[in-house]
């Protein structure tokens, strides 16, 4: 079993080499993906916090301007029921009264200005802002539109490969792919060259007996780890 069953086994090592290539590039894609749906969920956030907070404002504003309205109405009714010919008393309390009106109006007027004020302050730029925030969402999404794409052109390469795999071993040894498939679940070298007289996978030197059947290009098993162990250019 020389050199075409060996050269067919690396062949088809090599190819399944390429494929988690392939699928480290798919996870890879997807992680770049959740980076940029990530952004894209903070800058959504934002927008929904800057509006939030402007309707806030706005809510407060009306509540504000409701209760300035209100209180100009009950002392415009106290200024008007205003009776200069009753007695001492009476006209102290209600002027007393008016001028509480008066003080409550003062500062309703004061907090009216302040929300306005801060409704300004939050409009300037507001819509600019937003439009910037939007146009950023837009790119991001553009971005993860595209990665998704290459996602779907590696994963139908992986599948083309998939396809073809079994004609790539017909002619290699069974007890081979067997050991191959069972190491390639648990490291993801399973086969490798030979280094120094050593198994380049976990560093273990070979016996001189192992040392002579993979100079005869055969493909033995590392005492210590299990990997395949192949002589490099005798494939």
């Amino acid at each position: 079993m020389a050199e075409h069953p060996l050269k067919s086994f690396i062949i088809l090592v090599d190819f399944d080499q390429k494929t988690r290539e392939l699928q480290k590039n798919i996870l890879d894609t997807e992680k770049v993906i959740e980076q940029y749906s990530t952004q894209i969920r903070k800058f959504q956030h934002e927008l929904e916090e800057r509006k939030q907070e402007f309707l806030s404002v706005k809510k407060q504003l009306d509540n504000v301007e409701l209760e300035l309205k209100g209180t100009e109405m009950t002392l415009e009714e106290k200024k008007a029921s205003f009776d200069r010919q009753a007695d001492y008393k009476t006209l102290q309390a209600k002027k007393a009264d008016i001028e509480r009106l008066q003080n409550l109006q003062a500062e309703q007027e004061k907090t009216v200005m302040d929300f306005f004020n801060r409704i300004d302050h939050l409009s300037k730029g507001f819509e600019k802002n937003n439009k910037d925030v939007a146009q950023e969402i837009l790119t991001l999404e553009g971005h993860v539109q595209s990665k998704k794409k290459e996602i779907a052109q590696i994963e139908a390469l992986i599948t083309k490969q998939e396809n073809e795999r079994p004609q790539l071993f017909s002619d290699v040894p069974i007890e081979w792919i067997s050991i191959y498939n069972d190491m390639r679940e648990k490291v993801p070298d399973p086969v490798v060259p030979l280094s120094n007289e050593s198994c380049s996978g976990c560093f273990s030197l070979l016996t001189a007996a192992d040392l002579q059947e993979v100079r005869k290009n055969k493909l033995i098993s590392c005492k210590l780890c299990y990997r395949l162990i192949y002589l490099p250019g005798a494939e």
